[in-house]
């Protein structure tokens, strides 16, 4: 954690020189840091002459594409290179010219999003830069403005892929959209990357099942909310596409019953009565991948479309989860939990912690965990078991926040114990 907040201010020195004197005088600050970054015109110049030297064959490809564009190239091979794909077997191809251009894009998207859009905050600047800079971002723009079609390849599978995803968008797509996700307050995630965020605010979990059926997979995503369990389903060539339709149809059901990002900004998220990360315990919700799971039961069962699917009276006929003993070690109780409820597909529990003061000393605790202080906390947590209602537990008194929340961690636990859906085997 230091070391991160260490680096983290040598990176904003960084920037402070560049938004105040530009890249060189950020160059100049990398010098003294001792990072060896120099900036060497000669370097330049000698990219250039090397390009002149290649061979290049005029074309009317060229031509149609600078006037696309509406740019003249002085170096027309630097144009041939980046339209070619390492599948024409000439001895160049785009990466190269790849690799610095997509440093040139962070860079610039970067100081756009920083200089217009001066109220938000980093996690939401870095989530625009990702969506602006995204493959999904630039393929659209490509097959807006018909560029796909000067790719110079040898590839049927490659063609057939381009023109597949040329296809499926709208013949009356409005060519003159500018660029998504540069918008800043509009933005747009890809579909599983915003469901994934959402159901990590709001305190649910996602389960994940992909099936090749041939030539497609079959996607199919789980979310238990508090009563009721919402599936989605989709059908794709591609693994990534019908996750992100399947994601589609879930956020579209969660919308309907007002759980949305909008919500989440205006602080009606599901809270944990603290704001210290560390009680959330480890986020489980970014990409949970599993390869063969049985389908969740639950009395409220239905798809994401509206589809009913085959459900039970209640879950007794899922298998408890099992673990060898409780680690009392600091953080270990919620970590245990929190995959429990992850594994189970159980929403996520809260905590609610009450403070303690005193103005003179007291005992808190007994034996070797004993404790004199000023500050005293308990802690209540609540969570909710699909089709067997609400558990709330209240842990020990203890000396900080995070122990409290232990103590109620271990006393769910065998709460889960007693009640049949968790194992504990002490031995």
């Amino acid at each position: 954690m230091c070391s991160k907040t260490i680096s983290d201010c040598v990176e904003a020195l960084i920037g402070a020189y560049y938004v105040s004197g530009g890249l060189i005088a950020a160059l100049h600050m990398m010098k003294w840091l001792g990072i060896d970054a120099e900036l060497d015109p000669s370097l330049v110049a000698e990219a250039i002459n090397r390009a002149s030297l290649q061979p290049y064959v005029p074309n009317d490809e060229i031509q149609i594409i600078e006037s696309k564009i509406g740019y003249k190239f002085s170096m027309k091979f630097f144009l041939q290179e980046a339209l070619t794909h390492a599948s024409a077997n000439e001895f160049y191809c785009y990466q190269r010219l790849e690799f610095l251009g997509d440093s040139v894009l962070d860079l610039l998207i970067t100081r756009y999003l920083y200089c217009n859009h001066t109220y938000i905050d980093s996690g939401e600047l870095t989530d625009l830069r990702s969506a602006s800079v995204s493959n999904e971002t630039f393929a659209q723009v490509a097959v807006r403005n018909d560029l796909h079609k000067h790719l110079r390849h040898c590839s049927t599978l490659l063609l057939d892929q381009i023109s597949e995803y040329a296809q499926s968008f709208p013949e009356s797509w409005d060519t003159t959209r500018s660029v998504p996700g540069i918008k800043g307050p509009k933005l747009k995630l890809p579909p599983l990357r915003e469901l994934n965020e959402l159901c990590d605010s709001f305190g649910y979990f996602i389960r994940e099942k992909c099936v090749n059926t041939g030539e497609t997979v079959h996607a199919k995503l789980w979310l238990q909310l508090d009563d009721i369990l919402l599936v989605g389903e989709a059908f794709n060539r591609s693994k990534k596409v019908a996750k992100g339709k399947a994601a589609l149809y879930l956020l579209k059901e969660l919308e309907d019953r007002g759980i949305s990002r909008k919500r989440t900004k205006q602080g009606h998220a599901r809270s944990s009565g603290t704001t210290d990360d560390d009680l959330l315990g480890p986020k489980m919700c970014k990409k949970q991948r599993i390869a063969e799971i049985p389908s969740p039961t639950n009395d409220s069962s239905r798809t994401a479309y509206g589809a009913e699917i085959p459900s039970q009276a209640n879950d007794s006929s899922r298998t408890a989860y099992v673990i060898a003993r409780i680690n009392t070690n600091k953080g270990r109780p919620r970590a245990t939990l929190y995959e429990i409820c992850r594994k189970q597909l159980w929403p996520r529990p809260t905590f609610e912690t009450t403070e303690e003061r005193s103005r003179s000393p007291m005992e808190i605790d007994k034996g070797a965990d004993r404790k004199i202080g000023f500050n005293s906390f308990v802690t209540k947590i609540t969570l909710n078991v699909p089709s067997s209602g609400i558990i709330e537990c209240t842990g020990d008194v203890r000396a900080d926040k995070k122990s409290s929340c232990d103590s109620a961690a271990i006393l769910m636990l065998y709460r889960l114990n007693e009640l049949g859906k968790l194992i504990i085997r002490e031995s």
